[in-house]
């Protein structure tokens, strides 16, 4: 039977650890998630932020560090993740010169070749976590994703099921194609009132969408449109070790109670398909 954990992100609770990272984990922990998803230390030595995290039982699955970092500082970034144990490193955003078609791109590709060489060197994982903007067409006919992940093949995917969906990909197909490179995936759901006329979600300044973008919001996991019951089956042929409750925006909503229903929505889930 595949074991799957369940970690919480940081990206959502980034203001409240600002002031107080170390209650911010606790009360992950006491929701009951097994780990969590770096964004930053904020500040805290990672000895520190390792010893609170074993008081309270919570596991460091891996931390989003920028490009730019993994170039200047990597012996640093190395040393950092292995005291904190992490088995994973996920590259953020990219700008649009460093993706498929950018100015910068061929260097880009060179740099995360040598980082994820060095990184796997030390037992960590690189991985590219995608959201909206890598999907466009390039000029040679193939979606960005697909170029960077054919150009780096040491690099991994952490699919962002929402993100895809909102791209108007095909969640299914992805977790299909790259069912050996999907060692952590981001679960996060949405609501639109028509997937097609969303627009940019940038635009929405961290608001709700109004009429002009569908209504759109995010949601915690099984409260949105993205079809979980479905893609279940796929993202679980990926076999994952880790599964993130991604969630962006709690708008006036408390982000605890969010991510309270999305690993309640999501553990569930996964432990029917455990069973079968």
């Amino acid at each position: 039977m595949q074991k799957i954990s369940i970690a919480s992100p940081l990206f959502l609770l980034r203001e409240k650890c600002k002031d107080n990272l170390y209650g911010v984990l606790s009360r992950i922990a006491a929701l009951g998630f097994d780990g969590v998803e770096f964004l930053g230390f904020f500040g805290k030595p990672p000895e520190e932020i390792a010893q609170h995290l074993k008081n309270i039982h919570l596991t460091a699955l891996g931390n989003f560090v920028e490009l730019g970092e993994l170039v200047s500082n990597l012996d640093g970034v190395i040393g950092a993740h292995k005291t904190l144990g992490c088995k994973y490193i996920t590259l953020g955003r990219l700008s649009r010169e460093f993706l498929p078609d950018g100015e910068k791109y061929e260097s880009a590709v060179s740099a995360i070749k040598d980082a994820a060489q060095a990184l796997n060197e030390n037992g960590i994982q690189l991985l590219f976590h995608n959201h909206d903007g890598e999907f466009y067409k390039t000029a040679s006919g193939q979606i960005a994703l697909d170029r960077i992940l054919s150009d780096i093949p040491a690099l991994k995917l952490e699919p962002d099921i929402g993100w895809m969906q909102i791209a108007g990909a095909e969640p299914a197909h992805y977790l299909t194609e790259y069912k050996e490179r999907c060692p952590v995936m981001h679960f996060k759901d949405y609501y639109a009132d028509d997937g097609a006329d969303i627009g940019k979600v940038s635009d929405m300044d961290g608001m709700r969408g109004g009429l002009n973008q569908a209504h759109f919001c995010f949601r915690p996991v099984g409260y949105g449109v993205v079809n979980y019951p479905v893609l279940i089956t796929p993202a679980m042929a990926c076999k994952p070790e880790w599964i993130v409750c991604d969630h962006d925006n709690s708008y006036e909503n408390d982000p605890f109670d969010d991510l309270a229903l999305s690993l309640s929505y999501t553990r569930s889930l996964t432990r029917m398909a455990e069973n079968y």
